[in-house]
């Protein structure tokens, strides 16, 4: 048997998609440098921002997953490891050590969408393993996969049609905001998207001060005004950028940014806050990538 190599990723609809996949005659180094250099040739030079790896079972701590700031997952950790008797332990030590590539408060800021574990690439072999069969010949077995590729293609042109086809019912307080994101974003992440709108209903601009290059606004939530967060409004680019890192994170405006939109009396999400991946047009800039080049 062959191993099948597959690199996926996910579309502007937060799907699951396909960019490559290749049958290796075996696994060793070489191998995989050869394939990765075959892979970034066909993506014309354009290497991936990131890479999700295997971890240990007991990584899968809220330490890992809790959406903590750096000083509260130090307290966190230094806790557990204290409470468990795990002080001398190696390998504690070791993983403690390699924070920056696996905890949440430590990769914020690094785009990762809603990748945290492998259960994306688990959930796309399992949908493989309803095509593919250990029984299956080579020909069988590249028929079958193309199905799945099939499939899955039906689905995004399906997703497509739902994004251009009618527009969602306006539920938050922000109708013009909310009106403006239905139309820029595709409705799969306009749906992620909406649940800030409604946060931002429980957040107060405490305090706004100017400088020569950009404001900063002040924020707290109601009834917790002791933990804050701060947004720079950058006039001659007119971008944001918040300190809780959603957006460099998920590609996707924080509640916080929401908050100082509607505090500016703003009633349209500008185009500086849209992820191209995200929104409506994305097919067009990767049409454009490929006809052009990365360097043209």
């Amino acid at each position: 048997m062959c191993p099948l190599v597959v690199f996926s990723g996910v579309n502007h609809h937060n799907q699951t998609i396909v960019f490559a996949t290749a049958l290796v005659a075996n696994e060793n180094e070489k191998t995989y440098i050869w394939l990765l250099q075959q892979f970034l040739d066909a993506m014309k030079g354009k290497a991936p921002g990131c890479g999700i790896t295997d971890g240990h079972g007991a990584m899968k701590k809220k330490c890992m997953l809790f959406d903590y700031e750096v000083s509260e997952f130090e307290d966190h950790w230094h806790y557990m490891v204290e409470a468990l008797g795990l002080s001398d332990n190696q390998w504690i030590s070791d993983l403690y050590s390699r924070r920056r590539m696996w905890a949440t408060a430590h990769i914020r800021g690094n785009f990762f969408w809603n990748f945290r574990t492998t259960l994306r690439c688990e959930g796309l072999h399992s949908m493989l393993g309803k095509f593919v069969q250990s029984c299956h010949n080579l020909r069988d077995f590249v028929e079958q996969f193309m199905r799945c590729i099939s499939q899955m293609r039906s689905r995004k042109a399906h997703f497509d049609l739902l994004s251009v086809v009618g527009e969602p019912v306006l539920q938050s307080p922000f109708h013009d905001l909310e009106r403006s994101a239905t139309r820029k974003l595709t409705r799969a992440i306009f749906f992620n998207f909406r649940p800030m709108l409604f946060r931002a209903c429980t957040l107060k601009v405490r305090t706004h001060t100017w400088s020569q290059t950009f404001d900063t606004f002040t924020l707290s939530r109601s009834g917790n005004a002791r933990r804050e967060w701060q947004v720079c409004h950058y006039g001659d680019s007119n971008s944001f950028k918040c300190s809780c890192l959603r957006m460099e994170s998920f590609g996707i405006l924080c509640d916080h940014i929401v908050a100082v939109l509607k505090y500016l009396e703003m009633t349209n999400i500008l185009d500086s806050l849209v992820l191209d991946r995200w929104s409506k047009s994305a097919h067009s800039k990767v049409r454009t990538f490929v006809e052009k080049g990365p360097f043209c």
